[in-house]
């Protein structure tokens, strides 16, 4: 069985009533853990299902308590719905890609039309040729992943301020949002192909504003806050940060590589945990869990979601048991260990990892910043 250095420090370290804390975080098991909870998919659909759900209460608490106390109740509302969203897209809108959520390709595609019209997203038929083309030639210059960077204003940076602040400033421009929820709006309603698929858009459509006719701007309201603003905004942001960090996107220049040694290296384990102070002390125990709670907690819940930890055993196995990537992951590793590397450190390590001109060895001359 492979091990994780870090990981295995961390199981030593601390007490064994957080380990599976620690493994949730981080989705790096240590050597003595066993999967006692295996996953199916119908169990991941639940979590994104149930999230949703928690979001929605969190937000009918807020509507009803207002002040600063309902703008925090309102945040975390925000969250689960747009985390919720992103479970149902990232992973089984992504997995019915691959044929792997239901028995068939057809109940697949049945069930990734549906998502993808619920959500908003690219529609089957063509976010199927689009991921595949991904597989077949990860971050190349036609990869939909690195034209959706470029034209959100990504690109290597020398300085990490400079990479940090470039990233705030994208999530939270309106520009890039109107953008990204205009270019939803039309691959839904105007160019969704086959033709069934767009009137499936339409009647979704009618379905949400319909009630209105009743309920009148109570209603509306509602749609807006409970389900519009997190589909939009938090979706959003949450994807860009998925994408900003899912691959080393700028190591080989953007060119197409053949040969998987160094296909390998485009891929990583996007460890959402910090490793494990050089001492003992009270205050280096706080600061780590610190990080842990107000940063890698959000990021998994928000971002990092589910399986796309183990973004390198999706590239290099498509067909493993995704609902357990973690265990599955410690398999493939113990058999080509070669293939696969780990990016401690959470959401800031991996921008650097992905995005930092001190991080990755430049082939060409791709998109530099000052």
């Amino acid at each position: 069985m492979s091990v994780s250095a870090a990981r295995e420090e961390l199981y030593q370290r601390l007490p064994t009533l957080v380990q599976g804390f620690v493994t949730w975080i981080s989705g790096i098991p240590a050597k003595a853990q066993q999967n006692r909870l295996a996953m199916t998919p119908l169990h991941v659909i639940g979590i994104g299902v149930a999230s949703i759900a928690m979001g929605f209460i969190f937000i009918n608490s807020a509507m009803q308590i207002g002040g600063s106390t309902g703008i925090a109740m309102y945040i975390l509302g925000f969250c689960c719905v747009a985390g919720g969203t992103r479970r149902l897209d990232v992973l089984i809108i992504h997995q019915t890609l691959h044929s792997k959520v239901l028995p068939s390709p057809l109940q697949n595609k049945i069930l990734g039309e549906f998502l993808t019209t619920i959500l908003l997203r690219t529609p089957y038929v063509e976010n199927q040729k689009e991921h595949l083309g991904h597989h077949r030639t990860p971050c190349d210059e036609d990869d939909v992943d690195v034209i959706f960077l470029r034209q959100a204003g990504v690109a290597i940076a020398r300085r990490k301020e400079v990479l940090y602040l470039r990233i705030f400033m994208i999530a939270l421009s309106p520009v890039f949002h109107l953008r990204f929820f205009y270019n939803r709006l039309v691959a839904n309603f105007i160019t969704a192909r086959p033709l069934y698929r767009l009137a499936m858009s339409w009647v979704y459509g009618a379905a949400l504003f319909a009630p209105a006719a009743v309920y009148g701007t109570s209603y509306l309201t509602a749609l807006v806050f409970y389900w519009l603003i997190p589909l939009s905004v938090g979706f959003q942001i949450s994807n860009f940060l998925y994408t900003a960090t899912k691959h080393r996107w700028w190591l080989f220049g953007n060119e197409s590589v053949r040969g998987k040694e160094k296909r390998d290296l485009l891929s990583y384990a996007r460890v959402c945990c910090s490793k494990a102070p050089e001492d003992n002390s009270i205050t280096s125990w706080a600061g780590w869990w610190l990080k842990a709670l107000l940063m890698h907690v959000p990021a998994r819940l928000f971002v990092v979601v589910g399986d796309t930890v183990q973004h390198d055993l999706h590239h290099v196995a498509p067909n493993c048991d995704w609902p357990n990537s973690a265990y599955e992951r410690v398999q493939y590793n113990s058999r080509t260990p070669e293939r696969f590397s780990e990016v401690w450190g959470g959401m800031l390590a991996h921008l650097k990892e992905c995005n930092l001109e001190s991080s990755i060895h430049v082939q060409d001359r791709s998109p530099l910043s000052a």
